[in-house]
């Protein structure tokens, strides 16, 4: 398995028109214009355009210099009592994790963006240094909600994405996921590779959640298993684990 590798391209920017609920699939040629590339495999790379206040994850394919968009989400930080959020700023990848900090109000937000190679998942964990002022809107483009906390992708490539809270509890606004009043949250994303089936995605979460916390049950610790996984990035430990 190819070693994750994560590349810091620019200082973030302002995102633009990648950043609609609604964005169609589109190529790109060459590297990046913006944002942070995260390559797990000479054909596969995650892009991940904007920041804090509205980040649009990408998965793309291709060979050479042409890459095709496969799947995408847009995550949105929603504004607390109208105070604008921030974007935040990027800070180099250390340790195959990709990083965003804001300060707003006496109040410090953080993302954490990584691929775990294991479980084939991506984790793009949230954080407010004070609880309960969190609210984060999560939309899968081509997707539709499926059930708490989960939407399935509609498109030609089979992809699930999770909502996930650490205290609060799950809602659907206008086909999308959200959550409100947090202090941590995590947002799970599943990509099929050539040939795999939307079964084969939609329980890649819940298999994940009963290998690292498998005592948990119908109500696994999320702080627990994130928190393995992401350990296991940070050593490159998820490279040498079978998918669950």
């Amino acid at each position: 398995m190819f070693k994750l590798m994560v590349r810091f391209i620019v200082p973030l920017v302002i995102l633009s028109a990648a950043c609609k609920r609604h964005e169609d699939s589109v190529s790109t040629a060459g590297k990046a214009a913006s944002g942070q590339v995260m390559q797990i495999n000479r054909q596969t790379r995650v892009l991940l355009d904007g920041g804090l206040r509205c980040l649009s994850i990408r998965f793309e394919t291709g060979k050479s210099e042409v890459w095709n968009t496969v799947a995408s989400c847009v995550v949105e930080r929603i504004p607390v009592a109208g105070t604008p959020a921030g974007q935040g700023l990027w800070q180099q990848p250390r340790e195959n994790i990709v990083t965003a900090f804001s300060q707003e109000n006496g109040r410090a937000f953080s993302a954490a963006t990584f691929y775990h190679q294991g479980t084939k998942l991506l984790i793009h964990q949230m954080t407010c240094d004070q609880t309960g002022f969190l609210d984060v809107r999560a939309t899968l483009q081509q997707g539709k909600v499926v059930g708490p906390g989960q939407m399935l992708g509609t498109g030609t490539c089979a992809t699930s994405l999770w909502l996930v809270p650490f205290e609060s509890s799950v809602t659907t606004e206008d086909n999308s996921l959200t959550i409100r009043g947090e202090g941590e949250l995590v947002v799970v994303l599943a990509v099929a590779d050539a040939g795999e089936h939307s079964e084969n995605i939609s329980s890649r979460w819940n298999k994940a959640c009963k290998q690292y916390d498998p005592g948990g049950g119908e109500h696994p610790d999320v702080v627990k298993v994130i928190y393995s996984l992401r350990k296991e990035v940070e050593t490159g430990a998820d490279e040498s684990r079978d998918s669950p």
